[in-house]
Parts: C-alpha cells; sequence; structure tokens
C-alpha cells in the first residue's frame, strides 16, 4: 500500500497555475535572529483597545527530516467564521482553502487548532510560512514559521532521537566527547542521524563508514592524532562492495576497524569537524564567509556542515561564485539539503520546554 504524505508542495501543484520561485524573495537562506522574530510578531502593538489573537505553532520551527503532525494554534478568536479572517501562505501564495480542506480544525470557545496530519517539507528549498488572521476592526495579528536552526558552539543537551531509538551510551558518548571540543552535542547527534542513522555499520558507496561517516580522504586529515586506533590493513584501497560484504559477514568490525566503533567514530568525526573548522578560521579563508549576510554564528555553522558534506574547497569556490546565495550553487545541490536537515535534527532533538527555549531564542 502506498503512504501518501501531505506536503506545501503538493498544495501548491494542486492549487496554483504556472511556475513558483521559492528563492525569489529572499535575503537569507535562512533567517535566524530575535531580530527577524521582531520584524514578524504573533500580535500587533498593544495600543489596540482591542485584545488581540496570537498565533502559535506545534512543533515550534519547521521540522525538515521527518513527517510530523502540524499545528496552527489560534488563540482569541471572537468571530464565527473565522474562515473569513484567516490567510495562509507558503512561499507568498495563499494556501489556505487548501490546507483547511486536508487539516482538521478543531475549536474549544475562542481557540482554534488547525491539524495538518504528517506535514512533510521538503529540505532542499525554502519554505516561507506565514499565518496572518484578521478579525473586522482588529489589527493583523501575523506569525512567521521559521525554519530550524542551530549552531555549532552552543551547548544543547540531547532531549529526544525522534524517531531514531539509538542506544542510550551513543547519547553518552556524544555529550561526553562534543564538550571537550567546545562543539554543540546536539549539532553531533544531528550529522550522525544524517550520516548514518545512528548505524555504527553503515557504509556508503563512497567508502564512507561507521556512524559519522569518515571517508578515506577525512580519516587522511586526522588519523596522525589517532594513531593508536585500529585500522584494518589496506581497507581505504577496498571496494565499496568488499567493504560491506566484510562488515555483513562480521569479519570486519569495530575491534579491527576504528570506524566500526562508536567511540572512535564519534571522536573522530568530531576531531573532523575542528579540521574544518581550523581551515575556515585561517584569515585567507574566513574573508570569504565573513562576509555573508546573516547571523555569523549560524553562517559559519552552514559552511562547516556544508563543507563536512562536500569539503571546504567546493564550498570556498561556491560562496565566490554565488555569495550570499552560495548553497544554491549546483555543485552544492547535496549540501543545501544536508545543512537543512542537520539543521532540523539538531534544532528537533535539542527542543526543550517554551521557558527554557526562550532563554537559547535564535
Amino acid at each position: 500500500m502506498k503512504e501518501i504524505f501531505l506536503t506545501f508542495l503538493t498544495i501548491l501543484l494542486l492549487g496554483c497555475a504556472g511556475p513558483t520561485t521559492p528563492f525569489g524573495a529572499i535575503s537569507k537562506l535562512i533567517p535566524d535572529s530575535r531580530d527577524e522574530e521582531a520584524k514578524n510578531p504573533t500580535r500587533a502593538p498593544a495600543h489596540d483597545v482591542q485584545e488581540l489573537a496570537t498565533i502559535e505553532f506545534i512543533p515550534k520551527r519547521q521540522n525538515l527530516h521527518f513527517n510530523k503532525n502540524f499545528q496552527i494554534k489560534i488563540k482569541g478568536v471572537k468571530e464565527k467564521n473565522y474562515q473569513n479572517s484567516l490567510n495562509i501562505t507558503y512561499n507568498n501564495i495563499n494556501v489556505t482553502k487548501k490546507l483547511l480542506n486536508i487539516a482538521k480544525v478543531t475549536r474549544f470557545g475562542e481557540d482554534v487548532i488547525i491539524t495538518v496530519p504528517r506535514l512533510h517539507l521538503p529540505s532542499n528549498r525554502y519554505n516561507d510560512i506565514k499565518v496572518i488572521y484578521n478579525e473586522p476592526g482588529s489589527q493583523p495579528v501575523i506569525a512567521t514559521y521559521f525554519p530550524p536552526s542551530c549552531r555549532i558552539y552552543d551547548h544543547n543537551l540531547i532531549e529526544n532521537t525522534e524517531p531514531f531509538e539509538p542506544p542510550k551510551y551513543f547519547i553518552h558518548l556524544i555529550e561526553t566527547f562534543a564538550p571537550q571540543s567546545h562543539v554543540n552535542p546536539s549539532l553531533i547527534a544531528g550529522i550522525i542521524a544524517q550520516e548514518s542513522g545512528f548505524n555504527p555499520n553503515a557504509v556508503s558507496w563512497a567508502k564512507a563508514i561507521g556512524l559519522t561517516q569518515m571517508t578515506p580522504l577525512a580519516e587522511e586529515q586526522i588519523i596522525e592524532d589517532f594513531d593508536h586506533y585500529p585500522r584494518y590493513p589496506n581497507l581505504n584501497d577496498y571496494s565499496y562492495i568488499r567493504i560491506k560484504s566484510l562488515i555483513d559477514s562480521g569479519k570486519l568490525n569495530e575491534n579491527e576497524e576504528w570506524r566500526l566503533n562508536p567511540n572512535f567514530s564519534i571522536q573522530g568525526g568530531i576531531a573532523f569537524m575542528k579540521y574544518i573548522d581550523s581551515y575556515w578560521r585561517n584569515p585567507q579563508n574566513a574573508k570569504f564567509w565573513q562576509t555573508l549576510p546573516g547571523d555569523p554564528s549560524v553562517v559559519y555553522s552552514q559552511v562547516l556542515l556544508a563543507s563536512y558534506n562536500s569539503g571546504p574547497a567546493r564550498v570556498k569556490y561556491a560562496i565566490k561564485r554565488k555569495g550570499s546565495r552560495w548553497l544554491l550553487d549546483k555543485k552544492l545541490t547535496e549540501a543545501h539539503k544536508y545543512v537543512n536537515r542537520v539543521f532540523s535534527y539538531c534544532y528537533h532533538f535539542s527542543y526543550q520546554e517554551p521557558k527554557r527555549e526562550y532563554a537559547n531564542a535564535f
């Protein structure tokens, strides 16, 4: 049986004629600051005599890695036919009617809850989602559903790993080693989720192995500092098929190859991230990313993640070619998706209750 996932993209295709331009009116690849939220408040200024409605989202930010129920909660609705005052846009296209047709809508007094089941937002595009509620005689209430975000040097503990259920000691290892290198534990968990799905025996066609999917090239950059790690003789010369066969048969295991050992793989992945960090902190390279618009710590985290996926040289070339739109370079198509998904994992893995989350608001 084929399972149909509801997507905003589907809504657009069904309800709109002509092409869409997801990135056409975007000044930042991922808006991310308190200033950005101030530009898009969830309630209008308080000088209006009438008490205004408020708009909340659950989850609080976009989920780009997992099909999950999405809720819009509007509190303080006075109108009986509230639909006439509601506008929901996706990349500046009105999708209100289409969304309400597939959503479950419940009302409790002045509270309206709109639930979209198993929403899928594409990770390879910008998803600009806005909800506007404007009752007659009142100022409009506008809320923007922001993308997820993450900073490499924040210290966010891992609150959950949905939809994965890795062994608890994996999380313990991440939360032990990441802070020692001043790296965000939730970001490392996000990298592992995207790279291997927390499978310590994962191997890719590029011969990337283990939780953090260390390639032969990445191994070369860090192995001098870890020469005590076990290494299977000439493994990097083997084909993907032979490596996978050895792993599946148990002939190649964590006792013979460090990349198959969760402890060593996590430390190695963090070390490789620090290697990339040192590359981009070199003044000759730093001048490229430091000119990019947006929150510097977020932009830098994007650059590091894209480099982990595609290599620093390719990322630098894209920045030189495209400037602020560097992640849209055709040679970084996979990296663009990778960055967005790791940001999503990182943010949602470290999801906290509202009061705690506000203290670390992006």
